[in-house]
């Protein structure tokens, strides 16, 4: 007998993409969507970071004005100007710019 083998079981792969994309439907409208504050505590660090490297690339004085810390001057060399706490009261928690290379803490 020399027929061959064929396997009914098993999903193909329509089905299986099929079966993927309602789940991700499903996903996408049941999380919920949480709206950022642009001055908060996350991306107070992401922009910290932005004008820190910026100052070094062109190696001149830089800076930024956020509503929790006021002004944050860099020098050529990175370094902050000045060192602070800042504090984010709607999420109970600071962020502490330390002396030197100005990185950041968080608390």
């Amino acid at each position: 007998m020399t027929g061959r083998r064929t396997s009914t079981s098993g999903f193909t792969l329509a089905e299986t993409c099929l079966a993927i994309l309602i789940l991700s439907l499903f996903m996408a409208f049941c999380l919920p969507v949480h709206e950022l504050n642009l001055d908060d505590y996350y991306s107070f660090a992401d922009s910290h970071i932005l004008v820190q490297s910026e100052a070094l690339a062109c190696a001149c004085e830089m800076s930024y004005e956020s509503e929790n810390a006021g002004v944050v001057t860099f020098n050529e060399n990175g370094k902050a100007d000045p060192v602070q706490t800042v504090f984010f009261p709607h999420r109970n928690k600071e962020i502490v710019i330390e002396l030197g290379g100005g990185r950041l803490v968080f608390k």
